[in-house]
């Protein structure tokens, strides 16, 4: 059936509908389009609300810790560019942050170490205007609590870490010892067995 004739046939029907007929009929269009629209709203306000608590989350795990490294904050990290996608600014931030973080040796320079802090507060700025937090300044963010009880404990930590990777080296190098005339316990007999 072509065009023109459905829409006559569409105008020929709605003019001979009663006035009561014609007012049923568009209440029930008007709800349908509502409840349509309400649901693309509602989809569309969860998604954002959805995306704008991750990257909220994100901030705040970087901002937490800023004064050390953890995983919490690495997984933060590693979620910028999906998390803030479209927003280069944050991400070239990110990507400028993380060259910093590549440092070479165990010991870092204070040049490198200057480098570091610069530019996660940089990140931390561009994050924090993004997400409507407008009177957050580097002067706001330089300034991390960081006490000394969780810094002793890092360093103990970072000790035991060196120290076992140290036991491990050393016993890799050492020659394995074979065991000359070892007696293997037999549940059998419940006593050792000569193993050659």
């Amino acid at each position: 059936m072509p065009l023109e004739e459905t829409a006559v046939e569409t105008m020929t029907l709605i003019q001979s509908m009663t006035p009561l007929q014609t007012i049923i009929t568009s209440l029930i269009t008007s709800g349908i389009m509502f409840v349509i629209g309400f649901i693309v709203v509602n989809v569309w306000y969860h998604k954002r609300k959805e995306k704008r608590n991750a990257q909220i989350f994100v901030f705040t795990q970087i901002l937490s810790a800023q004064a050390f490294m953890d995983y919490a904050k690495v997984k933060a990290l590693n979620s910028i560019e999906i998390v803030f996608s479209g927003r280069d600014d944050i991400i070239n931030a990110w990507r400028a942050y993380k060259k910093t973080l590549k440092i070479e040796g165990d010991k870092p320079t204070e040049q490198e170490i200057e480098a570091v802090k610069k530019t996660e507060k940089l990140l931390l700025e561009k994050m924090a205007k993004y997400l409507g937090y407008k009177n957050i300044t580097w002067d706001t963010v330089d300034d991390p609590y960081y006490p000394n009880w969780i810094a002793e404990d890092e360093e103990s930590r970072r000790s035991l870490n060196q120290f076992a990777r140290s036991a491990n080296k050393l016993m890799e190098s050492q020659v394995p010892v074979q065991a000359i005339n070892r007696q293997v316990y037999s549940p059998q007999k419940g006593k050792g067995k000569k193993k050659g």
